[in-house]
């Protein structure tokens, strides 16, 4: 198994080395031919030329003749003469030298096979300690905990250690966050910074429902990863979907099928299942049994996974890599250990007592007591406000939604929505939806009609 560097199909380097094929073949015959030429006109001109070496060649084919039909001409008598026709100028050698010399050095930092541009050992040094940089979207659907489960503790912190294999930018990985129930779905917005990705993930089981029923019809959730993910027009970027399983499918036969649909638009599946009899589910809905992850339970199971699991979508998301991610033609899924990326820093240097924002986490902050601090995290639905140093509801504090206030009290319209507006009191911005149907205007301050709003 081969694994190659990006010159691996240079078609600059391709189409000039068969270019040099071509003229070299024709260059070859065209030696042959003059070679065959010279001895011809070396023999006819070597009676005038040198009667006595003609006449002693000829005489000892004659001598070599009479000794019998099976004996065959001198091998010396051969050798002697076309190694004398063959012979390199003394004043040529020197360069010949030199191009040969040339010629080797190109065949080793030149190859035209693709086989020879593996990865050299700095980059796979470089590599095992960083983060893996690919273009892709990468939407996360998990299932919303019924009550306060310690289920979405775990899983909080298995989705952090996930996303930190990856490099998280606008150019490289997208991360979204689609939370399902058998009653409702929420979605996140693309997350293109780790600490929006790291805030969205604590976030997790704030939208919790009391389900009645361990069941869910599985379809109208894929559908709606389906165009989270349509929402990027980049067409190079790979699409990916971890789903966690947590319940009883209903709809087996319908949800494959959407999932098999979506496989062969490119989208590649991963699927994390609790539960030993949802490993048909799993096996159905992943895009090879390499991406079907099966584990006991969310508490003790999950960190048995995480680096297969995160350099799985590191290996898929790169096309150069994406053969090494499937099952070889043993079953084997052990794809090796490519990517280990470094470990969240959670220490902080107290320069005096008090709390401090988590940079980045906005759900976190850190509590400072006589040099020593403890990473704390706000209750489920508020983040840490640096402003006043405390947890406050999340659609108030300026680092989860990225807006401040113009000003200290007021009505402000929301940048890039005319359907919500700013409610700022004492620095505080309190994102506000207008009623359904209506848009902020910004001059009368209030949500009037679209018709007739100036956004």
């Amino acid at each position: 198994m081969s694994i190659r560097s990006d010159k691996a199909v240079d078609p600059i380097v391709r189409g000039s080395y068969f270019k040099c094929y071509r003229e070299y073949n024709k260059s070859r015959k065209r030696k042959k031919r003059e070679f065959k030429q010279k001895i011809l006109d070396s023999l006819d001109g070597l009676r005038e030329d040198n009667p006595k070496e003609y006449w002693n060649l000829i005489k000892s084919l004659k001598d070599d003749k009479k000794e019998g039909p099976e004996k065959t001409v001198n091998t010396n008598v051969w050798y002697t003469y076309f190694k004398s026709l063959n012979k390199i100028p003394d004043k040529y050698k020197s360069r010949i030298n030199q191009i040969d010399k040339i010629l080797k050095n190109m065949e080793l930092s030149h190859s035209f096979n693709e086989l020879d541009f593996r990865i050299t050992s700095k980059e796979v040094l470089d590599t095992i300690f960083s983060r893996c940089k690919n273009r892709a979207s990468v939407v996360f659907v998990v299932p919303m905990s019924r009550w306060k489960s310690t289920m979405t503790v775990y899983l909080e912190d298995f989705l952090l250690e996930i996303v930190n294999y990856f490099e998280i930018s606008k150019y490289d990985f997208k991360i979204k966050i689609l939370e399902y129930s058998p009653t409702s779905r929420a979605k996140s917005k693309f997350l293109t910074s780790r600490k929006s990705a790291n805030t969205e993930i604590s976030s997790i089981g704030t939208k919790r429902t009391k389900i009645k029923t361990n069941g869910i019809y599985l379809k109208p959730v894929l559908e709606d990863a389906f165009e989270m993910l349509n929402v990027t027009t980049e067409i190079y970027r790979k699409k990916v979907i971890v789903i966690f399983l947590n319940n009883i499918i209903f709809d087996q036969t319908a949800s494959s099928w959407y999932a098999k649909y979506m496989k062969q638009t490119g989208v590649v599946f991963y699927v994390v299942t609790s539960f030993k009899r949802s490993l048909d589910t799993a096996m159905n809905l992943a895009s090879d049994p390499c991406k079907a992850f099966v584990v006991d339970d969310y508490k003790s199971g999950m960190d048995d996974v995480i680096s297969d699991l995160g350099n799985n979508i590191c290996l898929a998301s790169d096309p150069r890599l994406a053969v090494t991610s499937g099952p070889d033609t043993l079953g084997n899924c052990n794809i090796g250990i490519l990517y280990k990326p470094p470990e969240t820093e959670t220490h902080f240097f107290c320069a005096k007592d008090g709390l401090f924002p988590d940079p980045l986490n906005c759900a976190y902050f850190f509590k400072c007591t006589r040099g020593t601090s403890v990473h704390l995290k706000c209750e489920a639905g508020n983040m840490f406000d640096a402003r006043t140093h405390t947890c406050n509801h999340k659609m108030a504090v300026t680092c989860y939604t990225g807006v401040s206030c113009p000003d200290d009290t007021g009505l402000f319209p929301y940048p890039n929505d005319c359907f919500k507006f700013l409610n700022c009191f004492q620095g505080m911005p309190y994102v506000q939806p207008c009623p359904s149907g209506l848009a902020f205007d910004k001059i009368v301050k209030r949500c009037l009609l679209p018709m007739h709003a100036l956004c």
